[in-house]
Protein backbone atom coordinates (compact mmCIF):
# COMPACT_ATOMS: atom_id res chain seq x y z
CA UNK A 1 0.00 0.00 0.00
CA UNK A 2 2.90 2.15 0.66
CA UNK A 3 4.46 1.53 -2.19
CA UNK A 4 1.14 2.57 -4.33
CA UNK A 5 0.60 5.78 -2.51
CA UNK A 6 4.07 6.98 -3.61
CA UNK A 7 3.10 6.33 -7.00
CA UNK A 8 0.28 8.04 -7.00
CA UNK A 9 2.22 11.24 -5.11
CA UNK A 10 4.86 11.11 -7.89
CA UNK A 11 2.48 10.73 -10.70
CA UNK A 12 0.60 13.91 -9.32
CA UNK A 13 3.87 16.20 -8.64
CA UNK A 14 4.62 15.36 -12.05
CA UNK A 15 1.52 16.29 -13.51
CA UNK A 16 1.62 19.42 -11.65
CA UNK A 17 5.07 20.57 -12.40
CA UNK A 18 4.17 19.72 -16.06
CA UNK A 19 0.54 21.99 -15.96
CA UNK A 20 2.52 25.06 -14.04
CA UNK A 21 5.81 25.36 -15.14
CA UNK A 22 7.29 27.42 -12.32
CA UNK A 23 10.77 28.68 -12.73
CA UNK A 24 12.88 31.68 -12.43
CA UNK A 25 13.97 33.00 -15.89
CA UNK A 26 17.17 34.15 -17.23
CA UNK A 27 19.49 31.24 -15.37
CA UNK A 28 23.33 31.80 -15.60
CA UNK A 29 26.35 30.41 -14.44
CA UNK A 30 30.35 32.29 -13.82
CA UNK A 31 33.36 29.99 -14.06
CA UNK A 32 35.30 28.54 -11.46
CA UNK A 33 39.21 28.25 -10.46
CA UNK A 34 40.16 24.71 -12.58
CA UNK A 35 43.85 24.80 -11.43
CA UNK A 36 43.14 24.88 -7.97
CA UNK A 37 40.46 21.87 -8.37
CA UNK A 38 43.37 20.12 -10.47
CA UNK A 39 46.16 20.21 -7.49
CA UNK A 40 44.01 18.65 -5.07
CA UNK A 41 43.80 15.56 -7.14
CA UNK A 42 46.54 13.00 -7.41
CA UNK A 43 49.27 13.11 -9.93
CA UNK A 44 48.12 10.52 -11.99
CA UNK A 45 44.20 11.52 -12.05
CA UNK A 46 45.21 15.49 -12.89
CA UNK A 47 47.26 14.21 -15.17
CA UNK A 48 44.41 11.69 -17.04
CA UNK A 49 42.42 15.21 -16.65
CA UNK A 50 44.57 17.69 -17.89
CA UNK A 51 45.06 15.63 -21.31
CA UNK A 52 41.35 14.75 -21.62
CA UNK A 53 40.49 18.71 -21.10
CA UNK A 54 43.38 19.74 -23.47
CA UNK A 55 42.21 17.05 -26.06
CA UNK A 56 38.79 18.11 -26.06
CA UNK A 57 39.42 21.48 -25.62
CA UNK A 58 36.59 21.58 -22.60
CA UNK A 59 38.45 24.75 -21.14
CA UNK A 60 36.75 27.06 -23.85
CA UNK A 61 33.49 26.76 -21.79
CA UNK A 62 35.67 27.51 -18.22
CA UNK A 63 34.24 31.09 -18.15
CA UNK A 64 30.08 29.83 -19.05
CA UNK A 65 30.29 27.01 -16.60
CA UNK A 66 30.38 26.36 -12.31
CA UNK A 67 32.31 23.35 -10.91
CA UNK A 68 29.09 21.29 -11.18
CA UNK A 69 28.89 22.07 -14.80
CA UNK A 70 32.11 21.69 -15.91
CA UNK A 71 33.18 18.49 -13.82
CA UNK A 72 29.51 17.13 -15.42
CA UNK A 73 30.89 17.73 -18.77
CA UNK A 74 34.54 16.52 -17.80
CA UNK A 75 32.69 13.04 -16.56
CA UNK A 76 30.96 12.34 -19.58
CA UNK A 77 33.92 12.98 -22.11
CA UNK A 78 35.85 10.31 -19.86
CA UNK A 79 33.46 7.86 -20.23
CA UNK A 80 33.32 8.94 -24.28
CA UNK A 81 37.02 8.85 -24.87
CA UNK A 82 36.63 4.76 -23.98
CA UNK A 83 35.15 5.18 -27.35
CA UNK A 84 37.64 5.76 -29.89
CA UNK A 85 37.77 3.71 -32.29
CA UNK A 86 34.19 2.53 -32.08
CA UNK A 87 32.36 5.33 -33.41
CA UNK A 88 30.06 5.69 -36.74
CA UNK A 89 31.90 4.80 -40.15
CA UNK A 90 28.96 7.01 -41.85
CA UNK A 91 28.75 10.70 -41.75
CA UNK A 92 27.13 12.34 -38.98
CA UNK A 93 24.94 14.60 -39.17
CA UNK A 94 22.51 14.33 -37.01
CA UNK A 95 22.91 13.39 -33.01
CA UNK A 96 20.35 12.73 -30.42
CA UNK A 97 20.85 12.48 -26.54
CA UNK A 98 17.92 10.93 -24.41
CA UNK A 99 17.05 11.75 -21.30
CA UNK A 100 18.95 14.98 -21.41
CA UNK A 101 17.74 16.12 -17.48
CA UNK A 102 18.83 19.82 -17.48
CA UNK A 103 21.30 19.17 -20.35
CA UNK A 104 24.28 20.42 -18.19
CA UNK A 105 26.44 17.86 -20.45
CA UNK A 106 25.56 19.37 -23.76
CA UNK A 107 28.86 20.80 -24.16
CA UNK A 108 30.83 17.61 -23.99
CA UNK A 109 28.54 15.95 -26.54
CA UNK A 110 29.49 19.28 -29.20
CA UNK A 111 33.40 18.81 -28.37
CA UNK A 112 33.08 14.80 -28.74
CA UNK A 113 31.20 15.32 -32.31
CA UNK A 114 33.68 17.99 -33.32
CA UNK A 115 37.18 15.99 -31.83
CA UNK A 116 36.62 12.30 -32.07
CA UNK A 117 33.80 12.12 -34.55
CA UNK A 118 35.68 15.03 -36.76
CA UNK A 119 31.73 16.51 -36.88
CA UNK A 120 31.69 20.29 -37.12
CA UNK A 121 28.51 21.09 -36.66
CA UNK A 122 25.96 18.25 -36.70
CA UNK A 123 22.69 18.94 -35.29
CA UNK A 124 22.61 18.19 -31.66
CA UNK A 125 19.02 17.30 -30.13
CA UNK A 126 18.37 16.61 -26.30
CA UNK A 127 15.08 14.74 -24.96
CA UNK A 128 13.56 15.02 -21.51
CA UNK A 129 10.21 14.10 -20.41
CA UNK A 130 10.79 16.16 -16.86
CA UNK A 131 11.67 19.60 -18.34
CA UNK A 132 9.71 21.47 -15.67
CA UNK A 133 10.94 20.03 -12.65
CA UNK A 134 12.36 22.86 -10.69
CA UNK A 135 15.77 23.26 -8.19
CA UNK A 136 16.11 24.81 -4.97
CA UNK A 137 17.16 27.42 -6.42
CA UNK A 138 13.65 27.92 -8.54
CA UNK A 139 14.61 27.54 -11.60
CA UNK A 140 13.75 24.61 -13.61
CA UNK A 141 15.62 21.96 -15.51
CA UNK A 142 14.33 23.85 -18.80
CA UNK A 143 16.18 27.63 -17.58
CA UNK A 144 19.16 25.75 -17.15
CA UNK A 145 19.05 23.45 -20.55
CA UNK A 146 18.33 26.96 -22.68
CA UNK A 147 21.25 28.18 -20.97
CA UNK A 148 23.31 25.62 -21.58
CA UNK A 149 22.17 25.03 -25.12
CA UNK A 150 22.68 28.96 -26.25
CA UNK A 151 25.95 28.28 -25.65
CA UNK A 152 26.72 25.88 -28.86
CA UNK A 153 25.85 25.87 -32.34
CA UNK A 154 22.68 23.83 -33.97
CA UNK A 155 21.82 22.77 -30.32
CA UNK A 156 18.13 22.10 -29.17
CA UNK A 157 16.56 20.99 -26.18
CA UNK A 158 12.60 19.82 -26.15
CA UNK A 159 10.52 18.35 -23.63
CA UNK A 160 8.78 15.17 -24.80
CA UNK A 161 8.49 11.07 -24.13
CA UNK A 162 11.04 9.59 -26.55
CA UNK A 163 8.42 6.87 -27.12
CA UNK A 164 5.67 9.25 -28.91
CA UNK A 165 7.36 12.43 -29.88
CA UNK A 166 7.47 12.88 -33.74
CA UNK A 167 10.82 13.35 -34.89
CA UNK A 168 11.92 13.99 -38.47
CA UNK A 169 14.44 11.71 -40.19
CA UNK A 170 17.06 9.24 -38.41
CA UNK A 171 19.83 9.88 -35.98
CA UNK A 172 23.18 8.93 -36.62
CA UNK A 173 24.84 8.63 -33.40
CA UNK A 174 22.34 8.39 -30.58
CA UNK A 175 23.33 9.01 -26.29
CA UNK A 176 21.61 7.75 -23.85
CA UNK A 177 23.27 8.70 -20.57
CA UNK A 178 22.42 6.42 -17.11
CA UNK A 179 18.78 5.40 -18.46
CA UNK A 180 16.20 4.04 -15.82
CA UNK A 181 16.77 0.49 -16.27
CA UNK A 182 15.72 -0.53 -12.27
CA UNK A 183 12.08 0.36 -11.19
CA UNK A 184 14.70 1.76 -7.75
CA UNK A 185 16.20 4.36 -10.05
CA UNK A 186 12.88 5.84 -11.54
CA UNK A 187 11.52 5.78 -7.91
CA UNK A 188 14.66 7.61 -6.62
CA UNK A 189 13.88 10.68 -9.09
CA UNK A 190 10.19 10.77 -7.53
CA UNK A 191 8.82 9.62 -11.21
CA UNK A 192 5.84 7.55 -11.78
CA UNK A 193 6.05 3.65 -12.44
CA UNK A 194 4.16 4.37 -15.74
CA UNK A 195 7.24 5.69 -17.22
CA UNK A 196 8.88 2.75 -16.75
CA UNK A 197 9.64 1.46 -19.75
CA UNK A 198 12.84 0.23 -20.70
CA UNK A 199 12.68 -2.25 -23.46
CA UNK A 200 10.48 -0.23 -25.26
CA UNK A 201 12.80 2.84 -24.51
CA UNK A 202 15.32 0.71 -26.38
CA UNK A 203 12.91 -0.37 -29.59
CA UNK A 204 12.45 3.39 -29.89
CA UNK A 205 15.73 3.68 -29.79
CA UNK A 206 17.08 0.96 -32.38
CA UNK A 207 14.00 2.66 -34.69
CA UNK A 208 15.19 6.39 -34.52
CA UNK A 209 18.94 5.27 -35.61
CA UNK A 210 20.11 5.07 -38.69
CA UNK A 211 21.42 2.39 -40.58
CA UNK A 212 25.25 1.38 -39.38
CA UNK A 213 24.44 4.17 -36.44
CA UNK A 214 26.04 3.91 -33.30
CA UNK A 215 23.95 3.64 -29.52
CA UNK A 216 26.04 4.53 -27.08
CA UNK A 217 24.83 4.06 -23.30
CA UNK A 218 26.71 4.82 -20.11
CA UNK A 219 25.35 2.61 -16.99
CA UNK A 220 25.87 3.60 -13.22
CA UNK A 221 26.29 0.07 -11.93
CA UNK A 222 27.25 -3.16 -13.13
CA UNK A 223 23.57 -4.58 -12.42
CA UNK A 224 22.41 -1.63 -14.45
CA UNK A 225 24.48 -2.67 -17.41
CA UNK A 226 23.94 -6.39 -17.15
CA UNK A 227 20.22 -5.56 -17.11
CA UNK A 228 20.11 -3.67 -20.15
CA UNK A 229 22.37 -6.03 -22.30
CA UNK A 230 19.38 -8.49 -22.15
CA UNK A 231 17.02 -5.65 -23.36
CA UNK A 232 19.60 -4.68 -26.23
CA UNK A 233 20.27 -8.54 -26.97
CA UNK A 234 16.39 -9.08 -27.95
CA UNK A 235 16.76 -6.58 -30.70
CA UNK A 236 19.34 -6.23 -33.89
CA UNK A 237 21.94 -4.29 -32.24
CA UNK A 238 25.03 -5.14 -32.12
CA UNK A 239 28.14 -4.80 -29.46
CA UNK A 240 31.18 -3.35 -30.45
CA UNK A 241 32.36 -2.41 -27.13
CA UNK A 242 31.80 -2.51 -23.29
CA UNK A 243 34.23 -1.39 -20.81
CA UNK A 244 34.14 0.38 -17.14
CA UNK A 245 35.34 3.88 -16.47
CA UNK A 246 37.49 4.39 -13.35
CA UNK A 247 36.15 7.49 -11.05
CA UNK A 248 39.24 8.90 -11.20
CA UNK A 249 37.89 11.45 -8.50
CA UNK A 250 35.65 12.70 -9.93
CA UNK A 251 32.78 9.91 -8.95
CA UNK A 252 32.38 7.00 -5.69
CA UNK A 253 32.63 3.94 -7.94
CA UNK A 254 33.45 3.21 -11.58
CA UNK A 255 31.00 3.48 -14.36
CA UNK A 256 30.02 1.64 -17.35
CA UNK A 257 29.95 2.68 -21.42
CA UNK A 258 28.59 0.43 -24.40
CA UNK A 259 28.75 1.30 -27.99
CA UNK A 260 25.96 -0.62 -30.62
CA UNK A 261 25.98 -0.56 -34.04
CA UNK A 262 22.88 -1.03 -36.12
CA UNK A 263 23.60 -3.37 -39.22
Amino acid sequence: MRAFLQDKLNEFDFALRKKLQISRSSYAEDGFDLDSFLQQRCPDDRTFLEHIIKKYQLDTYLPFLNKTSFLDNLQHLILLDKLTGHLPKIPITRALDIGSKNFAYAASLHQFLKIACQQNTPSLLGIEIDTHRVYKNFYSRKAYADYYTNLLPNTRYLEGDILTIPLEDHFQIIFNFFPFIELSSLKNYRLPKKLFKPKALFTATYNLLAKNGVFIMANTTKNELFLAERLLDELAFHQTFKGAVPPRGLTKNPMYICAYEKH
